[in-house]
């Protein structure tokens, strides 16, 4: 197991067991395809920003807040646009807001 990683009790679609990397660790250490992880995002959660770039490629992703899954799509929590995610509301630094990809 890579120094930093932690295994996650969460089961997401796939049943896969999700690897959560770490804040700091970076996303440096993803190598299996399709592999399940949680990343940051780049951007700043400043209580007016609403656009993240995720600095990975991705064919799936979740955004939860606070805990609390996000829905997506048109008219909904969120968007995604390549690997920019783009909130219907903009969190304050406070928030928690967490990324799920599988790539």
């Amino acid at each position: 197991m890579v120094e930093g990683l932690e295994k996650s009790a969460y089961t997401y679609p796939n049943e896969h067991l999700v690897a959560m990397i770490s804040p700091g660790i970076g996303i440096g250490v993803i190598t299996p395809v399709g592999e399940i992880v949680e990343v940051d995002a780049v951007g700043v959660q400043d209580g007016s920003n609403t656009s993240f770039t995720i600095p990975a490629t991705f064919t799936y992703v979740e955004v939860y807040y606070n805990g609390i899954k996000l829905k997506e799509g048109i008219g909904e929590s969120y968007v995604v646009t390549g690997n920019v995610i783009t909130l219907d509301f903009a969190p304050e630094s406070s928030d928690d807001i967490s990324y799920v990809i599988q790539g």
